[in-house]
Formats: structure tokens, C-alpha cells, sequence
């Protein structure tokens, strides 16, 4: 945590943030070794089952449990193969997930015309990397993304809308690992309005979509994503009594989608309650869409006029990722968009138009190691045995002994000790 107390001791000094923003971030810190560590305990034996002393035993972390991730959709767009490289540099040094557009109105222009060329040149890149890949989003009654030719009575649309689900499902199996069935069905009117469907149609709907997604890859994860959450503490919003009901009608809802657009910038103590009480539904939590601008006006939601700036940008994304990383239930916080040169929100990527990295990157970047174990290489002792605390996540544990090296794999849980034996011969 040595660049978030950083950040903290350089905050307060400006005055950027206020003492409940300040509390709230001070027992993220203190949370985290109960929310994301555990032990490991290894036991060297040789062939006769005997304890064998001295032997190093390497630890280096393969996987975790908390994501990083940014949108894709920029990838390959910009004007030279150098700027290409570097914007793939760039993603692939901090990301560990990557989303991917399937906004249907762009990706099936026509009936039958989908755009797989562009799609799965994203999901070659991310393969080749082990990225992993969520799909945004299959339905989204918004009158922007969606096509003219699907704008039918609600019997038919119906009918179009999940055969696009299982279609587009069943053709990524495999490459996509999560994808966000539905998005803003609380929030966004547009074409659900024009189906004049009621509250408890629109629920039912949204529970076939998600039925036909699980049929289509039953080991995906399929995510509910919605806008107008945060800053709800209390659960009370529609939102919130949206997805009770989904879930209620047993909806295969794997993990809840919580957009986070801070251009109208909100107190990080509202951020944390909000997250506490999404958690009640019992899902864990994706923030998504993650957009922090490093300038212009950042509104009233904060109760006092400031002003965005790439050092703020730096700090507040440091403490919102504490804020969440201590809670674990929140499984990813997604950024919305990398580079300014394509960002919908003037200055909110973390890239400058030129490519250039801001503060936030670095920030992002130091946060990621310091939450992940590169590796340490403790030695056994007399009874062949080692113990190492560790963040949560994959292992792979290899052995040195006698020239030869043996490996395993464990999996680290919070507030648990893993255990693995090795023999070696």
C-alpha cells in the first residue's frame, strides 16, 4: 500500500477530499489483509514419504480473483502500426479483462449481417495475452443501439431479441467468459416503451434473456448491468427493486453490473455504502464502465464546485479501486475508456490523445502489483515445511531440489490456509 498512502498524505495536504472520504478510504486500507490474503503451507516429502529440509520452494501467482479491466474497443483504430502497438502495449501491461462491443444495431447492421471480422480479431488478441473477455452487451432496449429492422410489435422483437442471445452466445463459447445479458432495463425507457411492456413483463423478459444465455454456455457468467446506482445507499432506488424481483423469479444472474460515471462527481463514503448495499442482494459486484475525467467541471453531486485534474484523477481512481478491492464481493472494476483521442467524455481515459500515459495509469499500474505476488521463494525447514502469506488467487508452487524441479498448483482463499505437498525424487 506504499503509493496509496502516498496518494492519501498528498490528498489530504490539498484538501481534495473530505474527512468521510477520508475515513472510508483509511478502513479500505485496514480491510484488505482479512478481504483479499490467505496462507499457503507447502510440505516437501521424498519418495519414502520422508521431510525433506532445505529445498526452496517458488511461489508465483497465475491468477486472482479481483480484475482489472478497460474497454477494447479502440484497439486497432488508430492511423499508424505504431500507434497500434503502442495502444495494445499499453492495455496488455495493466489489464487483465477486456470488454468487447456487441452493440446490436453497429454489430448486426442488417438481419444475418453480423460483424464477427472486427469482433474476433479483439478476441484473438485477448486469447493470445489470457485475457479474459466480457461481451457488452446482448439486449439493450436503448433507442441508440438498437436496429430499425428489430423495432416490431414486442411478440416478434421478442422473438429476434433471443434468438441474438443464444446465436451470438453459442458462437463466442469459450471466448467470452462473461457477458452483460441485459443492460439498464430499469433505467433506460426508449424501445421498452414503445412495447408499452409494464414493470413485471419487462422483469420477465429480462429472465428469459438470461435463461437463454445460461442454455447457450452454461459456464459463462452472466451479468445484469445497470446505471443509476451509485450513490443509492439505502437500496431504495428502482434499480434495486428491479433486481430483487429479477432474482426473485429465479433468473440466472450470476454477478450485478454497477456502472460507475463520476464525470458528476460523487463522495467515495457514498461509494462505499452504495456497494454495501447491493451486496445485500447477495451477487457479487462488477463496477463497469468506470469513467473519471482528468478535467473540466466535475458537478454538484459533491456538494462544493472543483474542478478535475489529472492528479485528481490519479487519487480519486487510487481510492476507489481500495474502496473496492476491499470488499470481496466486488469481483472487477472495469475502465470505461483508455485513450482521450476516442474518449465520449472529454479527458476521461488514461491515455492522453497522444498515447501518452497520465497519472492514472502509473497509479493503476503500482495499485495491480502491490495487489498481486510476483513471486517469493522461501526454504523449507527441519519437518520439510514452509508457510508464506498470500493475496487470493492461483499458485503455481514449484520446488528445486537435487537439480530438478517439481511443481504443483493451490488456490488461495481470504482468511484461509491453502495446503499443498510436493514429492520429490
Amino acid at each position: 500500500m506504499r503509493l496509496l498512502s502516498l496518494l492519501l498524505a498528498g490528498a489530504c495536504a490539498a484538501g481534495v477530499f473530505t474527512p468521510a472520504e477520508d475515513l472510508a478510504y483509511s478502513e479500505a486500507l485496514a480491510a484488505v489483509p482479512a478481504a483479499r490474503t490467505g496462507w499457503v503451507a507447502v510440505a516437501v516429502v521424498d519418495g519414502a514419504g520422508r521431510p525433506v529440509h532445505g529445498a526452496r520452494v517458488e511461489f508465483k501467482q497465475v491468477s486472482s480473483p479481483f480484475r482489472f479491466g478497460c474497454d477494447l474497443y479502440r484497439y486497432q483504430w488508430f492511423s499508424t502500426p505504431e500507434e497500434n502497438a503502442e495502444y495494445a502495449r499499453r492495455f496488455e501491461a495493466l489489464f487483465d479483462c477486456a470488454t468487447v462491443p456487441f452493440y446490436w444495431s453497429s454489430f448486426e447492421p442488417e438481419p444475418g449481417a453480423e460483424r464477427w471480422a472486427q469482433v474476433d480479431g479483439l478476441l484473438e488478441f485477448c486469447s493470445s495475452r489470457g485475457i479474459l473477455v466480457r461481451g457488452q452487451p446482448l439486449v439493450w432496449l436503448c433507442d441508440d443501439f438498437y436496429p430499425g429492422y428489430a423495432r416490431r410489435p414486442f411478440r416478434e422483437a421478442r422473438g429476434l431479441m433471443l434468438a441474438r442471445v443464444r446465436r451470438v452466445v453459442s458462437r463466442a463459447k469459450g471466448r467470452v467468459r462473461i457477458w452483460d445479458v441485459v443492460n439498464e432495463a430499469a433505467a433506460c425507457r426508449g424501445v421498452r416503451d414503445e412495447f408499452a411492456l409494464s414493470e413485471a413483463e419487462t422483469v420477465d423478459f429480462v429472465a428469459e434473456c438470461f435463461r437463454a444465455a445460461r442454455e447457450a454456455d452454461p459456464e459463462a457468467l452472466l451479468l445484469y448491468n445497470e446505471g443509476g446506482i451509485m450513490g443509492d445507499v439505502d437500496g431504495a432506488a428502482p434499480p434495486y427493486r428491479f433486481i430483487e424481483k429479477l432474482l426473485a423469479r429465479g433468473a440466472p444472474v450470476d454477478a450485478i453490473g454497477i456502472q460507475a460515471h463520476f464525470a458528476d462527481r460523487l463522495p467515495l463514503d457514498r461509494v462505499a455504502r452504495t456497494l454495501d448495499a447491493y451486496a445485500r442482494l447477495g451477487k457479487p459486484i462488477h463496477l463497469t464502465e468506470l469513467m473519471l475525467p482528468s478535467l473540466g467541471d466535475w458537478g454538484a453531486r459533491y456538494g462544493e464546485p472543483g474542478e478535475w485534474t489529472e492528479s485528481l484523477q490519479a487519487e480519486f481512481a487510487a481510492r476507489l479501486y481500495a474502496v473496492a478491492f476491499c470488499r470481496p464481493f466486488v469481483k472487477a472494476v472495469t475502465w470505461g475508456e483508455l485513450c482521450d483521442r476516442y474518449s465520449t467524455r472529454k479527458g476521461a481515459g488514461m491515455l492522453r490523445a497522444d498515447l501518452s500515459p497520465k497519472p492514472v495509469y502509473y497509479s493503476l499500474r503500482q495499485l495491480k502489483e502491490e495487489w498481486r505476488m510476483e513471486s517469493a521463494s522461501p526454504v523449507t525447514d527441519a519437518q520439510g515445511r514452509c508457510e508464506i502469506g498470500a493475496f487470493a488467487g492461483g499458485y503455481r508452487v514449484e520446488v528445486s531440489w537435487g537439480g530438478r524441479r517439481f511443481a504443483d498448483g493451490v488456490s488461495v482463499e481470504p482468511g484461509r490456509m491453502a495446503a499443498v505437498r510436493i514429492t520429490v525424487r
